[in-house]
């Protein structure tokens, strides 16, 4: 490894695929941990070729890529999930409130129209003894 970093490029074409040198602000510019080295020797394993030419500008705009990233951490992640449970906790509450206020309207109704079918079979039931009674005087 050159003294200067490690230049990573792609197997085929011999360009700059990543570059490093100098690395380690690079953990203390963010808040995520990115160990730079073990990702270059790990490149470097899997048969990418290092030079050491670009190794600053490459290193520079990973950090700058890093340190604009808006990443959520598992407290941020806590957070969204207490405040969606409590939402959905109210939402289910409205749910269930609107339920309740449908099945009593509902029974509500229903009482009425018993009301009103038990009106009209009692009237029925006078008109057809009353029409009985009328054949039954007629013959």
């Amino acid at each position: 490894m050159p003294p200067g970093g490690i230049r990573l490029l792609t197997p085929h074409s011999r360009r700059p695929m990543l570059t490093m040198k100098n690395t380690e602000h690079l953990a203390m510019a963010t808040a995520v941990a990115f160990d730079t080295l073990e990702l270059a020797r790990k490149l470097e394993a899997a048969g990418f070729e290092h030079e050491p030419a670009a190794d600053t500008d490459i290193a520079e705009a990973m950090a700058e890529a890093m340190a604009t990233a808006e990443l959520a951490t598992k407290a941020d992640i806590r957070e969204a999930e207490l405040r969606l449970d409590a939402r959905i906790t109210a939402v289910e509450a409205k749910i269930r409130e609107s339920e309740l206020r449908l099945e009593a309207k509902l029974e509500a109704r229903l009482g009425e129209l018993k009301a009103d079918i038990l009106k009209w079979v009692a009237g029925l039931l006078l008109a057809q003894a009353a029409v009985i009674a009328t054949l039954v005087k007629l013959l």
